[in-house]
């Protein structure tokens, strides 16, 4: 028999968290100069797709973490509303992408 296991809601027994979905909560803008917590989550998955290079994370929204947001979004092509690239600034869309399962990493 070939049937699917339930699909259960509960998160997985291992000790690694799940890449996917983004651990932030909906709404969520990190900003250029911004630090804490938060920007250090997005360094370390940042680093892990070879976005940003530092170790340990500087936990703040920095020169080197926005050329890495400004590649990511053009690889993304993750536009404003002016067409462009907004890399002082992440939100949903990018952190979704950011975290998702399948996201780029840069070789």
């Amino acid at each position: 028999s070939s049937e699917e296991p339930p699909v259960s809601s509960e998160p997985p027994a291992s000790s690694e968290a799940p890449a996917n979905p983004n651990p932030f909560p909906a709404g969520t803008v990190l900003r250029y100069g911004e630090s804490g917590d938060a920007i250090v989550t997005l360094q370390n998955r940042m680093r892990e797709l070879g976005f940003y290079y530092k170790n340990p994370p500087s936990g703040t929204y920095d020169d080197d973490t926005k050329r890495g947001i400004e590649d990511f979004k053009w690889r993304m092509k993750i536009l404003n509303e002016q067409q462009s690239i907004d890399s002082e600034s992440v939100d949903d869309e990018t952190l979704n992408k950011l975290f998702a399962s399948d996201a780029p990493v840069r070789n």
